[in-house]
């Protein structure tokens, strides 16, 4: 078993359970109200440059993300046992009725291949057989969110949106050019349904950005690492020195004469040369691409219920539905699906993976999830005046932080679209959140010396704060790999408010800082293994995804 490392940490309650119980006062046994209050995520706005104003953060971290002891023999022998759980559920109820709990990258890339397997296996069986007039044709894939739409909550909503394959150091990551092939693909899916609903051309155009990402080398090392990684991925990258830089975009302009606190260390920032990777990778609009993935999950119920009908076949009907977390008895509710997949990031351990208050604490009593939750604030800016080019930044830069450019803003007050960036991401693993004021600090140290013109008052505005916590998980010889697999078998004693009863529950979290190049690749692997409920093959042919497993 890996050595799992001592610095993970507890994770929230799932956010629903606080905004539904904080209006009726009515909350879960064992969690204190104003307990509750304070452990509440913030997402949350800044106007104007430099307040006095806090954002009151969560106090999350600290503590031990711990599995009970009777999923310790659980997860160890769900590859073997996969036999005895198959007489207990029916292939039909398995595949027919899905729950997916989280609404974000991982869960609509569950739900669009679940659809995907419905749309071949509807297929199938009109070319052999009729269909015929019975409950077995009906499905149902129903996602569960805190929020009522997606994209606009979550570690997914506030992502900076960078789809590229490589490390910091240059270096082809696991797995990372079928990552970028799939995310590519659900990128255009996504876009496709755009442009075919009534919100037409427009909205489909906000959700790629660029199409070009650019990593910056500011010391000799740096400079070795992606001249190499230019001469071993020509068909992504390109390597330009400094020189040929500065004839492509100004990166070192000279900023406003009426910026008076300049950094000299920072105005001496080296800036040798730049990888350019293109190819397909690019920067998206996180939001606006969730809201697109959705709208092609609901557009592929549509198609094959209107095939059903269209072709005179009786019975087969797909329901697909994004239903809000708004009921403390959600895990009665899913227990009426065949398959539950739990996909919502950081809530999914505090909630569904807890312990009764009766219970010891000993090390011996508890496994502790590999993983830790990461809060990450960033700072989204908007130009003052319509984005001329020496304004304008439109491609996304990489130097230990991105900047990366946002949809534009078209408001009433301001006739012409002005440019909207954004700078991230901290990474913050104690429990009081970094100041607001620190954030900025740290973020210009670094990426100033890039885009001068970002931290030009006369050019930008800081607009607001964003946050977001996201699960990361160990690091091992593939990198950060996600928690995917099944949670199975039975409930183990001791445990409470936890869907460990279910027959078929299946995880999928973690997905570290890769979300939008893995989301794609490991969804399509879940759902391969969930809908035969063969765990034991995907974990053979991809051995390395046992990781997290005792």
């Amino acid at each position: 078993m890996l050595g799992y490392c001592h610095s993970v940490v507890v994770l929230p309650l799932l956010l629903h359970l606080l905004t539904s119980a904080a209006s009726s006062g009515a909350w879960p046994i064992g969690m204190p109200a104003a307990w509750a209050a304070a452990h509440r995520v913030a997402w949350t706005s800044h106007l104007g440059r430099r307040t006095n104003g806090i954002v009151q953060k969560s106090n999350l971290l600290g503590a031990a993300v711990r599995l009970p002891t009777g999923l310790h023999s659980m997860t160890a022998r769900s590859s073997s046992s996969s036999s005895s759980t198959e007489t207990r559920l029916t292939r039909d109820e398995r595949q027919h009725s899905v729950a997916i709990v989280g609404g974000g990258l991982a869960g609509l890339a569950t739900c669009h291949f679940w659809l995907d397997k419905i749309m071949a296996t509807a297929s199938s069986s009109q070319q052999s057989s009729p269909l015929s007039s019975s409950a077995n044709n009906n499905y149902k894939v129903v996602i569960y969110d805190v929020q009522d739409k997606p994209g606009v909550g979550g570690a997914s909503a506030v992502a900076g949106g960078l789809v590229h394959p490589l490390s910091p150091r240059g270096k082809l990551v696991y797995q990372g050019l079928e990552g970028l092939a799939m995310s590519n693909q659900l990128i255009g899916t996504a876009i496709q349904a755009t442009k075919d609903s009534s919100d037409g051309l427009e909205n489909s155009e906000s959700i790629v950005l660029s199409e070009s990402i650019w990593r910056c080398a500011q010391n000799a090392k740096q400079v070795k690492q992606l001249k190499k990684t230019a001469m071993d991925l020509p068909q992504l990258c390109q390597w330009l020195e400094g020189d040929e830089l500065q004839q492509v975009f100004p990166i070192k302009e000279a900023v406003s004469e009426s910026k008076t606190t300049a950094d000299p260390s920072t105005e001496s920032t080296p800036l040798l040369g730049a990888l350019r990777m293109s190819h397909g990778c690019r920067v998206i609009h996180v939001p606006s691409y969730l809201q697109g993935l959705w709208l092609s999950c609901q557009q592929k119920a549509i198609q094959l219920n209107q095939s059903s009908q269209e072709d005179n076949q009786c019975g087969i009907h797909v329901h697909v539905e994004w239903k809000p977390l708004d009921s403390v008895n959600i895990q009665q509710e899913l227990n009426e699906y065949g398959t539950v997949v739990l996909s919502s990031g950081a809530s999914i351990f505090q909630t569904y993976l807890k312990r009764s208050q009766s219970d010891t604490d000993s090390q011996d009593q508890q496994h502790i999830f590999p993983v830790q939750l990461v809060r990450g604030q960033s700072i989204e800016f908007t130009s003052l005046t319509k984005p001329a080019n020496s304004v304008a930044i439109q491609d996304a830069f990489l130097c230990g932080k991105y900047v990366s450019p946002l949809p534009p803003l078209i408001d009433e007050k301001h006739k012409e679209p002005r440019c909207r960036v954004l700078v991230g991401a901290t990474h913050e693993f104690k429990s009081q959140a970094t100041p607001q004021e620190e954030v900025e600090a740290s973020l210009k140290g670094t990426t100033e010396f890039m885009v001068p013109r970002l931290w030009d008052e006369s050019r930008y505005v800081v607009d607001r704060f964003t946050e977001g916590y996201r699960v990361q998980s160990q690091r091992g010889k593939f990198g950060r790999l996600p928690l995917i697999g099944k949670l199975d078998d039975a409930a183990a004693d001791g445990m409470t408010n936890n869907l460990l009863e279910h027959k078929n529950l299946w995880i999928y979290t973690g997905l570290s800082s890769r979300g939008i190049l893995y989301h794609a690749l490991f969804a399509r692997r879940l759902v391969d293994a969930a809908w035969d409920n063969d765990e034991a093959s995907m974990m053979e042919k991809f051995p390395e995804l046992t990781w997290w497993k005792p």
